[in-house]
């Protein structure tokens, strides 16, 4: 708003042209029975044109049920796709484990997954230490720990089938989009729901103003009960990789890794001998005599 370019003119007139069209999106949710958590992760590298920062989205899943969504710049640059796609799992890894952690309050015990169409970042997650990213911060990390404990499996998804593209690609054509909410449980509906408001209480009113509208006034069936059958045909018409239960194959066990010992560091030892004999001063002396009184080393300056 303070410094206004052409693009930032013309990002609300596309807006307002999809809000034209498309006036009114419904989430579904229909009756079912929730097995696991599904968290969905992607990571648009580099996107931001200006500060080349990249964006992460993802959204969670119980069942064919949306509960959150997200998409949101990462507060820095990241210099890989690889590292830009961990601070999206990072990021996945965290929202997921707080729904879990709001179910166990309430007294649901299920399972957390999290999907994610990048190799890179899963094998990074996998392995325990730094390895060859060592530039990553630390806190970035925290998620080896918590994969390698079990609270949460992390697979790989096809990046064609994975619904975080609707939260980080804006070239994404209009079929594609649709398709997209599609496997969220979000359809496109005309006319206005059944528990919203009245726009007029004047009639006369009320139809010359949906005249002039370019979506029609047409009850829907929103409220409408669903049965185990419709269910069943919803999951399967879905296409996400969490409802294809015949096909899908749970994720390994991990062995147990050994916590690796930290290995001798000379330089400090000999810093710490004398620090304690020189009361603090861990400086090496200009010049050093050793000789031996009362079975310890002296240092003198």
């Amino acid at each position: 708003m303070s410094e206004p370019t052409k693009l930032s003119v013309e990002a609300p007139k596309r807006l307002g042209r999809y809000l034209v069209k498309y006036p009114r999106l419904v989430s579904m949710y229909p009756f079912q029975k929730i097995e696991d958590i599904d968290v969905y992760v992607d990571t648009d590298h580099a996107g931001c044109l200006r500060t080349r920062k990249s964006t992460s989205g993802g959204c969670v899943m119980a069942g064919s049920h949306l509960l959150k969504s997200w998409a949101s710049i990462q507060p820095t640059i990241t210099l890989s796709s690889s590292e830009a796609e961990l601070h999206g799992v990072v990021r996945g890894a965290a929202i997921g484990i707080g729904f879990i952690s709001l179910l166990a309050d309430l007294g649901v015990k299920i399972l957390l997954r999290i999907w994610t169409d990048s190799s890179a970042s899963q094998g990074i997650c996998s392995r325990q230490g730094f390895g060859k990213v060592r530039h990553l911060d630390v806190q970035e990390l925290w998620v080896q720990q918590r994969l390698c404990r079990g609270d949460f499996s992390l697979y790989k998804v096809e990046g064609t089938r994975n619904p975080g593209f609707l939260f980080t690609k804006a070239y994404l054509t209009s079929h594609r989009i649709r398709a997209l909410l599609f496997l969220l449980g979000c359809r496109y509906m005309a006319g206005r729901a059944k528990a919203a408001p009245v726009l007029r209480k004047n009639e006369e009113k009320k139809e010359k103003l949906f005249k002039s509208a370019k979506w029609s006034d047409v009850e829907d069936d929103n409220e409408k009960e669903y049965g185990e059958e419709e269910v069943a045909r919803i999951l399967k018409e879905a296409g996400l990789p969490h409802m294809q239960r015949p096909s899908f194959t749970p994720e390994k066990p991990k062995p147990e890794l050994k916590e690796m010992e930290e290995g001798r560091d000379p330089v400090y030892e000999h810093g710490s001998d004398l620090a304690r004999v020189n009361n603090g001063r861990g400086a090496l002396p200009r010049r050093l005599n050793y000789r031996e009184r009362s079975n310890h080393q002296v240092y003198e300056w």
